[in-house]
C-alpha cells in the first residue's frame, strides 16, 4: 500500500474543498458578483479533484490480487514477499465450472449433431453425467478429416477435473432396429442382405440394413411386423419355395431398440 491510503485521503479532502468552491462560485455567477470564467475554473478544478481521488482508488485496488472468475490455484510461482514486477507471473489459476469436453466426431455424423443437444458423458472411472454441445467446428483438422466440438457440463462441486478421460455419447437419427444372431442373414443373388421368413407356408426374402454389430449380435433394421424367420437351412431354401415349418418353440423375446 505504501502511502496510497493518505494520498487517497488528502484527495478526498481536497475534492470536498473544490466542490465547496464550486458551489460558491456557482451561486455568485446566477447572482451576477463572478464571471464565467471564474466558474469555469472552478468546475475544472473540482473535475481534477474529482480524477485524484479515482487515481487514488484505483491505484488501491490494484495492490489487490483477485482471480478474474471462480476456480483453483494450480500452482504459485512466487511466495509471501516476494518482489513481482507489472505483469510478472503469479502462478496458475484454472476455471473447472464449467468443465468442457472437447471430443472429435466424423464428417458423417456431423449434420446430426445440434448446439444445445444433451449429451450423455462417461468417466474413465465409471462415473455418469450429462453436459450440453456449446461448439460445433466449422472445418475439420486436416490430418484426420474429424470435427472438434465441445460438450460443458456443470462442476459446481468441482468433481471432475481438468485432464480427465471421457466417452461422448450422442443422440443421432434414431430407427427401429432388433438384435438377431449373424448366422440368421443370408445374401440375395445381388449381394443384399436380409434374413429368410415364411409367410403363408411360402419363403419369403427381408432385405435389412445393419445398423451395429456387437460381440453377442448384429442390430438390423428393416423388419417390420411379425416375421416367421427361418432359423435352420435358410441357405436351402429360395424365395417362393413351399416349405413345411417346424417350430422350434417360443424363443425368447429379441432385444429392440
Amino acid at each position: 500500500m505504501d502511502t496510497r491510503e493518505e494520498l487517497l485521503a488528502q484527495a478526498r479532502a481536497l475534492l470536498a474543498q473544490k466542490q465547496l468552491e464550486f458551489i460558491g462560485a456557482e451561486h455568485l455567477a446566477k447572482k451576477g458578483y463572478q464571471g464565467k470564467v471564474q466558474l469555469a475554473t472552478a468546475k475544472a478544478a473540482l473535475k481534477e479533484a474529482q480524477a485524484q481521488v479515482a487515481r487514488w482508488e484505483l491505484e488501491i485496488e490494484h495492490t489487490l490480487i483477485r482471480a478474474p472468475y471462480p476456480g483453483m490455484l494450480q500452482s504459485r510461482s512466487v511466495e509471501l514477499g516476494s518482489l513481482v514486477q507489472p505483469g510478472g507471473r503469479l502462478g496458475e489459476f484454472i476455471e473447472l465450472n464449467p468443465l468442457v469436453i472437447r471430443a472429435d466426431v466424423p464428417e458423417l455424423e456431423m449434420a446430426q449433431i445440434k448446439l444445445g443437444e444433451v449429451a450423455e458423458i462417461r468417466f474413465a472411472d465409471g462415473s455418469h453425467t450429462q453436459g450440453k454441445v456449446r461448439y460445433i467446428s466449422g472445418s475439420a483438422d486436416v490430418s484426420t478429416h474429424l470435427f472438434r466440438i465441445e460438450v460443458a457440463i456443470d462442476n459446481r462441486d468441482w468433481r471432475y477435473r481438468a485432464g480427465m478421460s471421457a466417452e461422448v455419447k450422442l443422440p443421432l437419427n434414431t430407427l427401429d432396429a432388433i438384435h438377431i444372431s449373424p448366422a440368421l442373414l443370408a445374401l440375395a443373388d445381388d449381394g443384399e442382405i436380409g434374413v429368410m421368413s415364411v409367410e403363408s407356408g411360402l419363403v419369403k426374402f427381408t432385405p435389412v440394413s445393419l445398423v451395429q454389430a456387437d460381440a453377442d449380435g448384429v442390430w438390423v433394421s428393416g423388419m417390420h411386423g411379425t416375421l416367421e424367420v427361418i432359423t435352420v437351412g435358410q441357405g436351402f431354401v429360395l424365395p417362393g419355395e413351399q416349405v413345411e415349418v417346424i417350430s422350434t418353440g417360443k424363443a425368447d423375446e429379441p432385444k429392440t431398440d
